[in-house]
């Protein structure tokens, strides 16, 4: 996908006739698809940028780097594409709905708990 996108729409393009919209319905597949892409500088250049997560299709021990995908990669087209001298794509972004009524992420309780330190959960006070 990535060479068809640089090399048959020779994208980023300068002018004004590029991708208008590029949608990413692939069952899941988009956490391995999408860094690809973001890597090879494929996505500068296109405008709109749909993308449907299946977080919930993947399998629990790859969903706390699956939540890493999603949260960065509005960051990460934005540094990567104006590097290239492109422009990042406008996000368009659809959680599928969860099958069930909790999705239980590996590690995520863990990682919130280092990043809020110890007092995770409760009212820090400031020290004096």
């Amino acid at each position: 996908m990535a060479a068809y996108l640089l090399h048959t729409l020779r994208l980023p393009r300068a002018d004004k006739d590029t991708l208008t919209l590029l949608k990413l319905d692939i069952e899941s597949s988009e956490y391995a698809v999408l860094p690809h892409l973001v890597s090879q500088g494929a996505l500068c250049g296109v405008r709109y940028l749909h993308i449907e997560w299946h977080i919930d299709a993947l399998p629990p021990e790859e969903r706390l780097a699956g939540l890493g995908v999603m949260m960065s990669l509005e960051h990460v087209l934005r540094i990567g594409c104006t590097g290239l001298g492109g422009t990042a794509p406008k996000l368009i972004v659809r959680e599928q709905a969860l099958k069930k009524r909790e999705l239980h992420v590996p590690g995520l309780g863990e990682l919130l708990q280092r990043h809020a330190g110890s007092s995770y959960g409760t009212k820090r006070t400031p020290k004096a």
